[in-house]
């Protein structure tokens, strides 16, 4: 079973993607990140936390669909500790689109701006 950690859990996108990984039987929810108050049920053994590094020493992925400010502190926490990442956040600095360069150098990063399922089709 994947342990999946979860970077933008509070938002409408994180509330699907909790839902979406509860239901998937090959998949287990292991952490999720939050700023603010978290408003989807999930299960007791669910870590809720605010650090970066418990979310990614908790998780075998982590999946990122947050701001720009929490992908940046996510990522130079995973250089400190590599957990694969999938990340769908937009509008990076220069310094930021940098910095996942360099995380993709030291562990399994996939990035895509746009993960819908139309633009995967085309």
């Amino acid at each position: 079973m994947i342990k999946v950690g979860i970077v933008g859990s509070t938002g409408r996108m994180g509330e699907h993607l909790i839902n979406n990984v509860l239901q998937d039987e090959a998949l287990k929810l292991s952490a999720l990140h939050v700023f603010d108050e978290l408003k989807t049920a999930v299960p007791e053994s669910v870590l809720i936390t605010n650090s970066m590094k418990v979310l990614l020493e908790n998780s075998d992925v982590v999946r990122d669909i947050s701001a720009q400010v929490a992908t940046q502190d996510l990522c130079e926490n995973a250089l400190k500790n590599p957990t694969p990442l999938v990340i769908a956040t937009t509008g990076f600095t220069p310094h930021q689109q940098n910095l996942l360069v360099e995380v993709s150098k030291e562990m399994p990063l996939l990035y895509s701006s746009n993960m819908s399922a139309g633009i995967a089709i085309l």
